[in-house]
């Protein structure tokens, strides 16, 4: 395995996932429907377990080690969201 290469993909889906809060955050300082900042709020949330995930692989890449797909998937099912 590259980890190198797998290190930069991790990092780019790290940074996609922080650019989706920042888009989220601003459009809840743009909305003025209370239904909207509702949603805009979720979604911001839902982004959290992705970067959470991504973080934990990206760890373990940067140690030299494969990410445990296992621990991944079974976070995945107990209601956290898929990686990028």
């Amino acid at each position: 395995m590259d980890f190198n290469r797998e290190i930069i993909g991790a990092c780019h889906s790290i940074v996609k996932e922080a650019e989706a809060i920042i888009d989220y955050t601003h459009r809840l300082n743009e909305t003025q429907s209370d239904a909207m900042r509702q949603v805009y709020s979720d979604n911001r949330m839902d982004e959290l377990p992705h970067i959470q995930n991504l973080v934990v692989a990206l760890t373990a890449l940067l140690n030299g080690e494969e990410p445990d797909a296992a621990a991944q998937m079974d976070e995945d099912e107990s209601g956290g969201a898929d990686d990028e």
